[in-house]
């Protein structure tokens, strides 16, 4: 509840300094598969929509790390981060769906 408590703090001291809330993106970083709070109840509560969740995977990280390796990504995680990263970027749309990329729209 801390961290929630902060993030509050967070949010909160950016659109007061002027940033917009539409370009706030509130992503969850090693998401329990089961949540004490829902999503619903946690964008009300910070006040933004859930722009994005990765799943907790800490067994894949500790052997990476302990291999001294990058990320695999085909792993599941690696997938998740790789969604993440294209829906910031704009190359995937709201549905999950990869946009195609063109030189003249």
């Amino acid at each position: 509840m801390p961290a929630l408590h902060q993030s509050k703090q967070i949010v909160q001291t950016l659109i007061d300094s002027g940033f917009g809330k539409g370009r706030i993106r509130l992503i969850l970083n090693r998401s329990p598969k089961r949540l004490d709070i829902t999503p619903s109840e946690l964008e009300k509560m910070l006040g933004l929509p859930i722009f994005a969740m990765v799943p907790n995977d800490y067994p894949e990280l500790y052997e990476t790390y302990a291999e001294g390796r990058m990320l695999n990504r085909n792993s599941d995680l690696g997938k998740q981060i790789a969604r993440v990263a294209a829906k910031l970027t704009g190359l995937e749309d709201e549905k999950g769906q990869k946009k195609r990329f063109a030189f003249f729209g």
